[in-house]
């Protein structure tokens, strides 16, 4: 059974994480709208979650090919990136001299191990460092998912639980950790972007789409996920509109706090995706909103390097480059439409370049798999 549902969610979730880079929100009053738009970097632990429950959903059975596997997540994910660390790369080394931007650390980001080295996490194409965090789970992947396979429902619950405990533990860490420490402390960026620590949300969300694959075949259920959905739903838009001191009293940074205390609501949204029924899946699985969904992995990994892309067109063709600099950098209908334009561009290199490599990929390394079973 198609998830459109939960395609077209990650559409708002890449959308997320794009407005949060390319907005000025730091600069607007304090409302609202400028809380909502901080706590953009939560978009990152809800895909891990996804990852996670897709990947059950996808390969139930625990007796899946393991080749096939690895292949088919190379095929998924290498092309868009590696496109987006090309596309990073003209730019920066021969118009913009950066120390950091070294060609090991090149290699290391080719390799997709960047995430865990502190000197190369943030370097070429940062939004590139969760595909190195993304790249660790799928090799835990074929072993978590032996194991959890075997769990009956309250210990796929329990493992669900822990995991976010954990998740919890780390985020206090932090916190205890940050105290006298510059933001860009090489611990703190450890305990906050190491992929090992990052694993319990991608572990979180293998648990839920284990109990998910249980429960497929029962639509009885479908009402009840409804109404669970939409009070997540209502709990999302609410308290993504607070910053995370407004409802705590603690100043704790965004994309630790809120992921822990949110997946809840997060989790049993995403479960309520699965219903046809509910009316959130309904609005999410129109063909335009599933299409921006598939594409939303380009945005996502190529919205920095198209960000400067863009912006030296027009600034090259502008008779006032000054002018309409200042406008990219603050104004919004400017910027809105600069992320309309990636999202169009993003729709074409899914339909160019990612879905053709990804189905070449497949039957370049699958061939001999097939022909010698």
């Amino acid at each position: 059974m198609r998830l459109d549902g939960l395609t077209g969610v990650r559409f708002f979730l890449a959308l997320y994480v794009v407005l949060y880079h390319l907005l000025p929100f730091k600069t607007l009053p304090a409302s609202h709208v400028k809380s909502a738009l901080s706590n953009g970097p939560i978009s990152v632990a809800v895909f891990f979650f996804l990852s996670g429950f897709i990947l059950s959903y996808t390969y139930r059975s625990p007796q899946f090919s393991r080749w096939k596997f690895f292949v088919s997540r190379f095929a998924r994910i290498y092309p868009v990136f590696l496109l987006g660390l090309l596309m990073a790369t003209f730019p920066r080394v021969l118009g913009r001299p950066d120390p950091t931007l070294t060609w090991p650390s090149w290699i290391v980001s080719a390799l997709m191990l960047q995430d865990w080295f502190a000197s190369t996490r943030f370097v070429w194409n940062d939004p590139a460092w969760s595909l190195s965090a993304e790249a660790f789970f799928y090799v835990i992947f074929p072993i978590a998912w032996v194991l959890l396979a075997r769990l009956r429902d309250v210990s796929l619950l329990y493992v669900a639980c822990v995991a976010l405990a954990v998740r919890l533990v780390i985020a206090v860490l932090y916190l205890k950790l940050a105290a006298g420490r510059d933001a860009g402390d090489s611990i703190l960026h450890f305990v906050a972007f190491f992929p090992p620590l990052r694993l319990p949300d991608f572990i979180a969300g293998m648990a839920v789409g284990a109990l998910y694959i249980r429960r497929e075949e029962h639509t009885s259920g479908d009402r009840r996920r409804s109404v669970i959905g939409t009070i997540c739903f209502v709990v999302l838009v609410v308290a993504l509109c607070e910053t995370p001191d407004a409802w705590t009293g603690i100043d704790w940074p965004s994309d630790l706090l809120m992921p822990v205390l949110l997946m809840p609501a997060f989790a049993g949204l995403i479960y309520a995706l699965t219903s046809p029924t509910f009316w959130l899946t309904r609005v999410l699985s129109f063909r335009f909103l599933v299409l921006l969904g598939e594409s939303s992995y380009a945005l996502y990994i190529l919205h920095r390097p198209l960000t400067f892309w863009i912006r030296v067109v027009l600034l090259t063709n502008s008779k006032d480059p000054e002018r309409l600099k200042a406008a990219l950098d603050t104004s919004f209908p400017h910027i809105l439409a600069l992320v309309v334009a990636e999202c169009a561009i993003c729709v074409g290199v899914f339909f160019v370049l990612e879905r053709p490599a990804r189905e070449a990929i497949r039957r370049l390394l699958l061939r001999r798999t097939e022909q010698h079973p």
